[in-house]
């Protein structure tokens, strides 16, 4: 399933539109982003858990030379989570839902 496929679903189950369906995933999207990026668990019961984590370093091997390759900065260094506001600039989301209203169409 994919993005597309989940507004359908959702829009059909909650009755809403596709608009309006689309603003409530954003909406989720951001809110779990946004709490796992400050540090924050956020469980949702019968769905999941979304924590931020830490890898530790690690040593890989180049597959051609067989050398080791310290893999400390591109492993625990990356940032996986962003703002809303930089989801939208990125294109991920098409906008960010602050409250109800805001989802009328």
């Amino acid at each position: 399933m994919n993005r597309k496929d989940l507004v359908e679903t959702i829009a059909q189950q909650a009755g809403l539109s596709a608009a309006q369906a689309d603003a409530a995933l954003t909406a989720f999207v951001a809110g779990v982003t946004d709490a796992v990026a400050s540090g924050d668990r956020v469980a949702v019961a019968g769905f999941g858990t979304f924590e931020p984590r830490e890898r530790s370093a690690r040593t890989g091997r180049n597959p051609q030379t067989g050398q080791p390759i310290e893999k400390v900065s591109e492993d625990t260094d990356r940032d996986y989570w962003m703002s809303a506001e930089e989801a939208v600039e990125y294109g991920l989301i098409s906008r960010v839902v602050n409250n109800l209203d805001e989802l009328e169409d």
